[in-house]
């Protein structure tokens, strides 16, 4: 990622230093370098399933399906050095983690009847950031008619902390002008009165909000219904 035409504080004073006027040619060259920061996002993902028939019912085969997964996700987006440094104005967010989760899942079929059919799935994931969850999924579909299907499912599901939200990453703001309580000193038309510090009165506070390494999953009950 790359951002144009933010001041480097040092530099800019250096030129002011070697008798550089402002709006002169060149000023971006001489103060206002390029702020480049190389993001990297990557994904490692394995994912080994199989099927078989276990026995034949009246609508069909019993069907069992099962497997495993593994992925790995890293997150590496720093600021620009110069950015991070203070010696450039800039955004100064960053992100910086690592992910892993392992999975084993399994899923049967049911054709109870040529009318009626049931769905059973469970799926067990572990993420090193926060430990397993354990989502099921169950599902019913009846044909009363050869061209009318009734079908309906409810399930449980989860969304784990991604690196970004639980790893090492934070962004800096700024609030609105806030003056200083006890050294802005004001009348009640704004006049600065004595002993006041004037400086303290145009306040411009920052903070840095970062992740919680103890965030837990998101997690949801759904349900579908068709005809």
């Amino acid at each position: 990622s790359r951002s144009y035409g933010n001041i480097n504080y040092v530099d800019f004073q250096n030129a002011l230093n070697n008798d550089y006027v402002l709006g002169s040619p060149s000023g971006a060259a001489l103060f206002a370098p390029v702020e480049e920061a190389k993001d990297t996002n990557s994904l490692q993902d394995i994912d080994l399933r199989g099927t078989r028939s276990l026995a034949q019912l009246p609508g069909g085969p019993l069907s069992l399906g099962a497997g495993l997964g593994y992925y790995h996700d890293y997150l590496y987006s720093l600021a620009p050095p110069t950015v991070a440094n203070g010696a450039q104005f800039g955004s100064v967010a960053y992100a910086l983690g690592s992910e892993n989760n392992f999975a084993v899942y399994s899923e049967l079929s049911a054709p109870l009847l040529r009318e009626l059919e049931l769905d059973g799935a469970l799926r067990w994931d572990h993420y090193n950031t926060y430990g397993s969850s354990v989502t099921p999924k169950f599902g019913v579909k009846y044909a009363p008619l050869q061209q009318v299907a009734l079908r309906a499912t409810w399930g449980q599901g989860f969304r784990a902390p991604n690196p970004a939200e639980a790893g090492q990453a934070g962004s800096l703001f700024a609030t609105v002008v806030y003056p200083d309580p006890i050294l802005c000193k004001q009348s009640a038309s704004g006049q600065q009165l004595p002993g006041s510090f004037p400086s303290t009165c145009t306040e411009i506070p920052t903070g840095l909000q970062t992740t919680n390494p103890a965030l837990k999953p998101e997690h949801s009950t759904n349900y579908t219904g068709g005809i």
